[in-house]
């Protein structure tokens, strides 16, 4: 009776009190009321909920850096520094011109004379033990889908563009073994068209689809190596390209992740362009 007394009393008594006060002070007063119960219901919980994301998400930071898949300061600072590097040398590159295919060494003094069937199965079959010898020397797995699908003359018209296409493959495997790739998993041409340039001149595109594994280093200097000229390569502190290399365009690319343990391993498909003038 006395616990009831002691709640009853100042409850009687607060409550004389705020019926005798004016209206805008109840008003204020019940406004107090409000934000007192949002700030306890809402406010709190709400700023306990984030401690505790902040928490989980720390948490999983520093997890996934004992993992290996986090990264330093000093690492961000060096990747920013090759990048500007590479677009300084990006900058660099001046195009007089198209870039074609017209100047390849393979196909120079190939492409208006008449074709020889076995002089193109002959530097087929080049292109081909370079290959297998070079991606041997470096560790790079080749399948042999993609040597399958190297151009080959089964009666076609327009047989000059074979050479086109052929000098086209050699460039961009040489490019892929030479910068390291893990493995070259697949290669498919397309359709050549004519295009017509806003100068009125008409060029023959010729392009190809490349499907490759590898580390991230060695898939950025592919991607480096196919845009530059033989002197940029060399410039670029690239590894050496054959003279007459041209740069190259290209058109898209899809890149993914390799394995969930294998951070740096990505997948990667490609489609790359030239083109030949047309007289």
């Amino acid at each position: 009776m006395e616990a009831y007394a002691a709640l009853y009393l100042p409850s009687v008594t607060l409550m004389n009190f705020i019926f005798k006060r004016p209206m805008y002070e109840k008003v204020v007063l019940a406004l107090g009321v409000l934000v007192l119960l949002v700030y306890l219901l809402v406010y709190l919980p709400l700023l306990r909920e984030r401690r505790e994301l902040v928490q989980q998400l720390e948490s999983a930071v520093e997890e996934l850096n004992e993992m290996g898949y986090g990264t330093t300061e000093e690492a961000v600072m060096e990747n920013l520094r090759r990048v500007e590097d590479e677009l300084r040398i990006l900058r660099e590159i001046t195009l007089e011109g198209h870039r074609t295919l017209d100047s390849d060494p393979m196909i120079e003094n190939r492409i208006d004379a008449p074709f020889q069937y076995f002089e193109f199965d002959q530097e087929r079959n080049s292109v081909i033990s370079r290959l297998r010898r070079t991606a041997s020397g470096e560790g790079v797995e080749i399948d042999d889908a993609v040597i399958e699908a190297l151009p080959e003359y089964v009666g076609q018209a327009r047989e000059h563009l074979l050479w086109a296409q052929l000098a086209l493959a050699n460039q961009v495997l040489l490019g892929a073994v030479e910068n390291g790739v893990d493995r070259v998993e697949s290669l498919r041409f397309g359709r050549i068209q004519r295009v017509v340039s806003d100068d009125r001149e008409v060029f023959e595109e010729v392009s190809l689809e490349i499907g490759l594994r590898g580390g991230m280093d060695s898939l950025n200097a592919f991607l480096l190596y196919l845009i530059l000229d033989a002197e940029q390569i060399e410039t670029a502190g690239l590894p050496e390209a054959y003279p007459g290399k041209r740069g190259l365009f290209i058109d898209r690319f899809l890149l993914r992740k390799e394995a969930v343990d294998n951070p740096d391993g990505v997948v990667t498909e490609l489609v790359i362009k030239s083109f030949l003038r047309v007289d």
